[in-house]
């Protein structure tokens, strides 16, 4: 059988108390560094892993936190290409820390469905909670979080009251900085190529769209929005419909990078060219941006440093709370200019 070491044998071998390993183990200051150096090397060598039922018990937590990824169903492709950063963000700041990270990956239908979140908790034993969406997150789930008196963070997100600590960044300032670019171009009819309209982010773009419209005294024209799905190939569909339209936009604003090469390849076959007959923007800043022809002018938003903030404060909410306050955070965009206008 094979022997398991216990904190007698590292106690042992560092020539301290249990006690004093238990304070190492556990993460207290209170101990000298020499002998916190002996206890650690000892740990090293004889590979001692504490127990982490054993440990939570010490310390009333379990180092644990939970990521709740909240996708579509099926999940569309590109949407890889925004989470990710996001969870690299988060990753990256855990890295060498004693927390481990969990992920429960899940339809929004799934997740806003009622009982989803405790069923999933009563699993698990975690001391904090993120989720990452697209979506609002509804009344009945944010209630469930709030009773399990855990702290919780929306990331990308937020609930119906905005009452949620949660980090965003600014879709609809984004959206207007671009039409704001394009009206300094010289553009006067303006034409919107949606996603999931469903989605808070389009939702956010949408409005940003309407407002710089309204503030620059353009007109909008309903027929010249049109609803795709993320997918170059609605983009391309879309733009169809679009150079069809009277009056005919100058100007295409696009939900992401993918619509707007699907809108860029439309306007080709036509055989206009963009920029000189069309100018077209996208959102996200992926690397289709950078390999499309012309290359696209697009926003890029902060999804990895979004990622890590929030995780630093739910960290801080653990570690530190009677100093946290729950954020709420809006974090702006950037515009990348390129050939496309």
């Amino acid at each position: 059988m094979v022997k398991v070491t216990t904190l007698k044998d590292v106690a042992k071998l560092a020539g301290v108390s249990v006690a004093t390993v238990s304070r190492v183990v556990n993460g207290h200051k209170a101990v000298a560094d020499e002998t916190r150096a002996r206890v650690e090397d000892a740990v090293r060598k004889l590979n001692y892993n504490p127990n982490s039922i054993a440990r939570s018990l010490v310390t009333g937590r379990t180092d644990a936190i939970l990521l709740y990824i909240v996708q579509e169903d099926p999940i569309v492709p590109t949407t890889w290409s925004y989470e990710l950063p996001i969870i690299q963000g988060i990753s990256d700041f855990l890295r060498g820390k004693s927390w481990e990270l969990q992920i429960i990956m899940c339809s929004n239908r799934e997740f806003q469905e009622p009982g989803f979140v405790n069923d999933k908790l009563d699993r698990r034993n975690v001391d904090g909670i993120l989720v990452i969406s697209a979506w609002t997150v509804e009344r009945h789930v944010v209630s469930e979080l709030k009773k399990r008196q855990i702290p919780y963070i929306l990331v990308g997100c937020n609930d119906p009251d905005g009452k949620s600590p949660s980090f965003e960044y600014d879709n609809a300032a984004a959206t207007k900085a671009l039409v704001k670019h394009l009206r300094g171009l010289g553009h006067t009819t303006f034409g919107l190529i949606g996603g999931a309209n469903d989605q808070l982010h389009m939702q956010d773009r949408l409005r940003g769209f309407e407002e710089a419209l309204e503030s620059s005294g353009l007109p909008l024209w309903n027929r010249l929005i049109k609803q795709g799905n993320w997918a170059v190939e609605s983009g391309y569909s879309c733009m169809k419909e679009l150079l069809s339209e009277s009056p005919q936009p100058t100007a295409i604003v696009c939900g992401n990078d993918h619509i707007a090469v699907g809108a860029m390849q439309a306007i080709r076959e036509s055989g206009a060219e963009v920029p000189r007959d069309y100018a077209v923007v996208g959102f996200d800043d992926t690397i289709v941006a950078q390999v499309a022809t012309p290359k696209l002018t697009t926003v890029r938003a902060p999804l990895q440093e979004m990622g890590t903030m929030a995780v630093k404060a739910l960290h801080r909410a653990l570690t530190k709370p009677e100093s946290w306050t729950p954020p709420k955070v809006v974090l702006p965009c950037e515009i990348v200019l390129r050939e496309s206008t």
